[in-house]
């Protein structure tokens, strides 16, 4: 390197790659490419230059890009170029069309699969040579692609090929190695999961991706077995419950544990006036848990074997919370790397700018949801960038008071053809969509997928390998939209799990939004005077108002995934959680940070500290909580006493 040079980038780098290798006709060898390509070191060893071209070459590929290998005719490799046309094909798609494309981009966390979404985008418009309205609200909040081996899962169904993976069910139990026939892939209450044909136990089954342990290895030729004509991946995932359930024998405290008495059968009183009832529950320590999450408000009884368990849970709750904190390691992160997310938006802001020549650098950030500061920086490094030093593009956007103007976009003007990751957040986005009633025309739905998979050709997942699934009671939604339609409030009865009580509330209805995968009435609730999220599986009675629905201006609120809506309050946590704990799966986490035995450090938001009290004292010991101090020492007070009731 050059001194008093400033080193290239890694997207810089990739991009000068990327240009070069679609500029030559007869291909580069690896020595022409060390020596032209900017942002190769000449300084450097053969080995490491080596490493990081065979790493650059890796990226390219894993976002489709077809890099061939050439070879001579003894099969020694003379070099390497793009082959192919790999510019987006034609888009029929109308300004309707378009927008519901605006609506699916925005339904992505953004830590996640939204740089992609977006990205995609931007492509199709350069593509229609239209841009989006930005949409207020998206009906959807919270998707997640949560983990690195859905590609490989979504492959392996769409080409039918046998795959193995090992699988931790629980903290409790050591990981085991799987054998899967997968059938599709579903999102369904903020999770992945894949479905298919478990050939160790001839049987489906449905395994949760989070809980994969390790690589996703395939076992078997493409096509090596087929799918029962009919199978309905959406519906397999929940329906495998316990053959057969047990019956916890509790006492209740008058007017406590809400939640448990939505199933449980009270037989009578005890002396002191506490409910007598029977629980039925499909596993005794998860159900033992459950009560204890309580505290001093629920008691287990029966049967034999139950009272026992209870007291092992809470003595191993109170060693935890009296045990001396492990020193955390490095934070956790899943988020993408700067470098190739910084690439990806490069290739889609070239087109996009080239299609809106003369755009602000205030219009072009906002649209692609950056700051100025890193379009600028962006900007920066594309215009030093081409196939070699006479290449370059050539973008000027320091005069005219911020205005950009595409001078010469090189062949980058036409849109190249959406990665995997943008296809992918595309499609299922859509397909989430179509899962939020009262939404888009069904038809106008099916068109966009129907014109995105014949965009992409062999590269869409075949219909049916990947479904979003949100569960929606039908009496609830139907009354929702019959109040919706005749300008009327509702009445509900509410369970409200923070607090655990059950509430009527007289709502003016929004409409149906899905959050972290769960279906939310939004409305604005009369007695909190504010726009709230009533989760329609705990609506437990809801009716038509007589009283007309206030008009509620909802266009500005933003629907966010729980996450964010927790974070809100100001109310944090810290807790630690084993291997393998479903906690950070299942619950909002800000931040997280590794232990010695392999458990995390997790930083949680919480609405109201009652909620986290219950799910410490549920958690059998497997949820040891650090902060707040004061906290600690009321969870610790609570699980001592309930120990005394239950050995007493």
């Amino acid at each position: 390197m050059v001194e008093g040079v400033q080193p290239y980038t890694r997207a810089e780098r990739l991009l000068n790659l990327l240009m070069a290798l679609r500029g030559t006709r007869t291909g580069l060898n690896r020595d022409q490419i060390r020596a032209q390509v900017r942002g190769y070191d000449p300084s450097a060893t053969p080995e490491a230059f080596e490493r990081m071209f065979e790493r650059d070459k890796d990226e390219l590929r894993s976002m489709g890009i077809p890099v061939a290998t050439r070879t001579d005719a003894s099969g020694v490799v003379t070099g390497y170029r793009i082959e192919g046309d790999w510019s987006m094909p034609p888009l029929a798609l109308d300004r309707a069309q378009l927008a519901v494309l605006g609506l699916a981009a925005r339904v992505w966390q953004s830590a996640d699969l939204a740089p992609a979404a977006l990205n995609a985008l931007r492509k199709v418009e350069a593509r229609l040579g239209m841009t989006t309205d930005e949409p207020t609200s998206a009906p959807i909040a919270g998707l997640s692609g949560e983990s690195p081996l859905l590609p490989t899962l979504i492959r392996a169904c769409g080409e039918r090929i046998e795959v193995t993976f090992g699988y931790r069910k629980s903290p409790a139990v050591a990981v085991e190695q799987r054998h899967l026939r997968p059938y599709g892939v579903v999102w369904w209450r903020a999770h992945w999961y894949v479905v298919g044909h478990d050939t160790d136990r001839d049987a489906v089954r449905v395994f949760r991706v989070s809980r994969m342990a390790g690589p996703v290895r395939e076992a078997g030729p493409a096509g090596g077995y087929s799918v029962p004509p009919g199978f309905d991946v959406q519906g397999a995932v929940g329906q495998f419950r316990a053959a057969s359930t047990l019956d916890l024998e509790v006492a209740l405290a008058p007017g406590s544990a809400a939640s448990l008495r939505r199933t449980a059968r009270v037989t009578g009183r005890d002396a002191s006036g506490w409910d007598l009832a029977v629980l039925p529950v499909e596993d005794l320590a998860a159900g033992v848990a459950g009560v204890l999450a309580y505290g001093s408000s629920a008691r287990v009884i029966g049967p034999a074997g139950a009272r026992a368990e209870a007291v092992r849970q809470l003595d191993t709750l109170i060693v935890g919370l009296t045990s001396a904190a492990p020193r955390p390691g490095r934070p956790v992160t899943t988020v993408r790397r700067e470098a190739g997310a910084q690439f990806s938006r490069l290739l889609a802001l070239v087109p996009w700018l080239a299609a809106n020549t003369g755009v602000s650098v205030a219009e072009a950030a906002a649209h692609f949801g950056i700051s100025e500061e890193q379009l600028l920086s962006d900007l920066g490094s594309v215009i030093t960038s081409g196939a070699d030093d006479w290449t370059l593009f050539d973008i000027q956007y320091w005069e005219n008071g911020g205005v950009i103007e595409v001078l010469d976009a090189l062949d980058l003007d036409d849109p190249l053809t959406l990665t995997p990751d943008e296809a992918f957040a595309l499609l299922v986005a859509v397909h989430a969509l179509t899962a939020v009633p009262g939404g888009h025309d069904r038809a106008v739905l099916d068109s966009v997928l129907a014109a995105l998979e014949a965009a992409l050709g062999e590269g869409a997942p075949p219909r049916g390998t990947v479904a979003v699934r949100v569960d929606l009671p039908d009496a609830v939604v139907a009354e929702v939209e019959s109040a919706r339609a005749a300008g009327r409030a509702l009445e509900l009865t509410y369970l409200g799990v923070a607090r655990d009580e059950i509430t009527r509330r007289t709502v003016d209805p929004v409409g149906i939004v899905v959050v972290d995968g769960y279906a939310y009435l939004r409305g604005h609730c009369r007695q909190a005077d504010d726009l709230r999220l009533f989760r329609l599986d705990r609506i437990l009675d809801v009716q038509v108002s007589t009283s007309p629905a206030r008009p509620v201006d909802a266009t500005d609120a933003e629907v966010e995934p729980m996450a964010g809506l927790l974070a809100g309050t100001g109310r944090r946590i810290l807790v630690d959680v084993p291997p393998g704990s479903p906690v950070p799966d299942r619950d909002p986490v800000i931040r997280r940070w590794s232990l010695p035995d392999g458990g995390l450090r997790l930083e949680m938001p919480v609405g109201d500290f009652a909620w986290a009290r219950r799910l410490v004292l549920g958690s059998a010991g497997m949820v040891v909580l650090r902060e707040p101090d004061w906290l600690v020492e009321q969870v610790l007070a609570t699980a001592r006493d309930s120990r005394l009731a239950h050995v007493g």
